[in-house]
C-alpha cells in the first residue's frame, strides 16, 4: 500500500492529464481499499482531489469529483476540508462536460445529505445554481436540482426559508436514480 501511494503521488505532480487523473483514482483505491480505511490516505486524496475540481482536462475533473462521490458515500469524506472547494464544486454542476457535470451534480447531492448546514453557508452561489439548474433542458440537472432545493428547504439554521418552496417546484421533482445510475468503469478508459 505504501509503494502504491508514493507511485501515486508521484503521477499527481507531473503535469500530464493522464497521470493525475490515474494518480487520483490510485490514491482513491488505496484510501478506500480493504476492511478498514486509511485516514492518512483519506486525508491525503480528499485534499489532492479538491485542488483538481477546477483542473482544465475534463477526466481529471471527473476523477476528483468520483474520489469525493466514493469518500462521501463511504461517510468518509473529512467535511472540514471542503470549503475550500466548493466554488469549483459548483462550477463542476454546470460544467460543459456531460459526465463532469453529472459527477458534480452527485457529489454536490451527497454533500448536501450529509451536511446540509455547511452546503447554506453559500446562499447566493446555491440559488443561482438552482434557478439554473431549474431551467435547464437536462432533466437529470433539473432533478439534481430539486433535491438540493429540498434537502437544503428542510434542514435547519439560520438561513431557513431561503430556499422556497417556489425554487423546488420551479426545479421539478424528480430522483437522483439516474446520475447514481451512470456507469463509471465506461469512463476510466
Amino acid at each position: 500500500r505504501c509503494a502504491l501511494r508514493v507511485a501515486a503521488e508521484q503521477l499527481l505532480q507531473t503535469e500530464a492529464w493522464q497521470a493525475k487523473h490515474g494518480g487520483l483514482l490510485l490514491l482513491l483505491r488505496v484510501g478506500l481499499e480493504g476492511e478498514a480505511i486509511d485516514e492518512d490516505a483519506v486525508h491525503a486524496v480528499s485534499g489532492v482531489a479538491l485542488s483538481c475540481f477546477a483542473h482544465p482536462h475534463p477526466r481529471v475533473r471527473w476523477a476528483a469529483l468520483e474520489v469525493w462521490a466514493r469518500l462521501l458515500q463511504q461517510m468518509a469524506a473529512p467535511l472540514d476540508i471542503f470549503d475550500q472547494g466548493i466554488d469549483a464544486l459548483l462550477h463542476t454542476a454546470v460544467d460543459a462536460y456531460t459526465r463532469v457535470r453529472q459527477r458534480g451534480l452527485l457529489v454536490l447531492l451527497q454533500l448536501s445529505r450529509a451536511n446540509a448546514p455547511m452546503v447554506r453557508k453559500y446562499p447566493d452561489a446555491i440559488t443561482r445554481l438552482l434557478l439554473h439548474l431549474a431551467q435547464s433542458n437536462d432533466p437529470d440537472a433539473q432533478q439534481a436540482g430539486a433535491e438540493i432545493a429540498e434537502l437544503l428547504k428542510l434542514s435547519s439554521g439560520p438561513l431557513q426559508g431561503t430556499f422556497s418552496s417556489q425554487t423546488v417546484n420551479q426545479a421539478g421533482k424528480l430522483t437522483s436514480s439516474t446520475l447514481q445510475r451512470e456507469n463509471v468503469d465506461g469512463y476510466l478508459g
